[in-house]
């Protein structure tokens, strides 16, 4: 048994919204690009530590909260985990644990919790998955590695950030930068972690990396575009409006949309576009412009939704009271822009000397609402102490 690793992760907001083509294990690529900011507020964190097993039972444990959850449906991201990291130990013993080696079999225990509801449209399973997956590496490696590794994986998050060219299209360019860390032969960089996680979440495949990334269209990796840093004024306010687990999955709801709405091609051929005009708005920190693309972006996925057989509806009448308010701070010249991912919470996007009169707004119009206010954050982080 080593010692346990505890790994942090904070949602990636979609702004301009990602779309899985064929969603499942190992086959989650972006139909359409993806646009996002991670947030700095909210958090999963988790625990890993690794445990020897007998006669080839692996034994994997997943604990969210106080729920246990079923081997199942972490199954294809483990199988891929010890697929992709298995020659790399055999290939690099010294770098990991001798536990792990040719020895008896091995599995991972999981504690993982969420400051925030789990499933109810919060992009639980962005910051979820990249947090395992960020926990369960660190966890195989000598302990005498871990902490040199992860500040490589910071540097290595920079050096991406400045070799990107604009806008970004496709990951060609970065095909071969980050799999590998410089300085730690056989570890994986950031965009191997990116992938590791991609396998769980399209989605987390973003939450690796801090500040504003883009997921490409067809791409096994997300990429960073910008730094925590870069924008310090922008700001989400997350307007939760039910705890309450979604009623269709995010996967269930993008089958079944793929697969029956007449909108949906439509959709998919227009979000490139979006997404370049998206790159080049945050470039410039034009928010109206970035606002603007955002509400688009949204209700036109939402509208291949409203259009799948059965339609695919996740609005509550409180979502659209908070859609309704943000166009009317807007006509009064707050600039305020709302977005929604798969689920009945409304986001407001704008820059914090706005915050204090929306939030008065969204108080006014739903007093029980307790909004979350985010600027963008960083990526994966791992704390020396954990409450698990």
């Amino acid at each position: 048994m080593t010692t346990p690793v505890t790994c942090t992760a904070r949602p990636s907001l979609a702004l301009i919204k990602y779309w899985g083509k064929n969603p499942g294990p190992g086959v989650n690529l972006p139909a359409t690009p993806s646009l996002a900011m991670t947030l700095d507020s909210i958090e999963t964190r988790t625990q890993v530590r690794v445990v020897q097993t007998s006669n080839g039972n692996l034994g994997d444990q997943i604990v969210i909260g106080d729920e246990v959850q079923s081997p199942e449906a972490f199954a294809g991201f483990f199988q891929n985990l010890r697929q992709v990291l298995g020659p790399l130990i055999r290939a690099n013993a010294q770098s990991f644990e001798p536990s792990v080696g040719e020895g008896p079999a091995w599995a991972f225990d999981v504690r993982s919790q969420n400051n925030f509801p789990t499933a109810a449209g919060l992009a639980s399973s962005a910051s979820g998955l990249a947090a395992l997956t960020g926990a369960c590496v660190a966890s195989l490696l000598r302990p005498e590695f871990r902490t040199p590794w992860e500040r490589a994986l910071v540097d290595q998050e920079k050096s991406l950030q400045e070799k990107r060219t604009e806008p970004l299209t496709a990951d060609s360019e970065f095909r071969e930068l980050g799999r590998e860390l410089p300085g730690f032969p056989g570890l994986p960089g950031l965009l191997s972690l990116s992938a590791l996680a991609r396998y769980g979440s399209g989605s987390a495949s973003r939450s690796v990396f801090g500040g504003f990334t883009l997921f490409p269209q067809g791409s096994p990796v997300a990429h960073p575009l910008e730094s925590a840093d870069f924008w310090p004024e922008a700001r989400i306010i997350l307007v939760p409006l039910s705890s309450a687990r979604k009623p269709v999955s995010s996967r269930i709801a993008m089958n079944r949309t793929r697969d029956t709405s007449p909108y949906y091609e439509a959709w998919v051929n227009d979000a490139p576009k979006v997404a370049v005009e998206a790159q080049e708005a945050l470039k410039k920190r034009d928010e109206e412009k970035l606002g603007t693309l955002m509400i688009n972006s949204y209700l036109r996925m939402f509208s291949t939704m409203f259009a799948a057989q059965p339609p695919v509806v996740y609005w509550l009448p409180e979502s659209l009271v908070v859609i309704r308010l943000a166009a009317e701070l807007r006509s009064k010249g707050l600039p305020v822009w709302e977005t929604m991912d798969a689920g009945p919470q409304v986001k407001l996007f704008t820059l914090s000397s706005s915050v204090p009169e929306i939030l008065r707004a969204v108080e006014q119009a739903l007093p029980s609402v307790v909004p979350v206010v985010s600027g963008p954050g960083n990526g994966l982080q791992w704390v020396k102490e954990s409450t698990l």
